[in-house]
């Protein structure tokens, strides 16, 4: 489906949106950021809380957005190292009664994090190393994983029985070809 990729700009107050812009389809850099954020500077609204989606990640968004001191909220994804680590230690107190949400139907626990942040500064002709602070943010709704985990066994099912009628069908293949790109 094509992907349309927004910035807007909530009141503080309200929580209702008041500006926003498309930007371009694809381009999941911090430059793409960049200009939402000047406009935001030039009308005068200087502290900007930044929420991204997981297709914004990368190292270098997240240094750049370091670098220029940019309160950030980004998605990421269960494979990272580093989150991986995080999720084996605290797996089983994501489903204990103190770490949920209520309204959401949702445990969830933050962690304090340390990212190892690099800025190239070729003015100087070397690579600044620091170490920052980071928040792990890790979310479970059994729901969710539940319903999850049904449409799953559909689907393998359905797979199984073309597989045993040899009548495999065309929209099954797209699909689990398009799950495992």
């Amino acid at each position: 489906m094509p992907q349309l990729n927004l910035a807007l700009l909530f009141g503080e107050q309200l929580g209702l949106p008041f500006y926003y812009r498309k930007l371009p389809e694809n381009v999941t850099d911090v430059n793409t950021v960049k200009q939402p954020m000047a406009e935001f500077d030039v009308m005068g609204y200087k502290k900007v809380n930044v929420i991204l989606g997981r297709g914004f990640y990368s190292r270098d968004n997240i240094n750049a957005l370091y670098k220029h001191h940019q309160k950030f909220i980004i998605g990421v994804k269960l494979g990272l190292n580093y989150v991986k680590e995080v999720l084996e230690v605290e797996r089983e107190n994501l489903q204990v009664w103190s770490t949920f949400e209520t309204q959401f139907g949702t445990y969830w626990i933050c962690k304090k994090i340390v990212w190892d942040y690099e800025q190239n500064r070729p003015y100087k002709g070397d690579i600044l190393k620091e170490k920052r602070r980071a928040y792990l943010l890790l979310f479970y709704n059994p729901e969710k994983a539940a319903k999850d985990q049904a449409d799953m066994n559909d689907y393998l099912t359905s797979l199984h029985h073309d597989i045993l009628e040899n009548t495999p069908k065309e929209y099954r293949r797209r699909i689990m070809t398009n799950t495992l790109k």
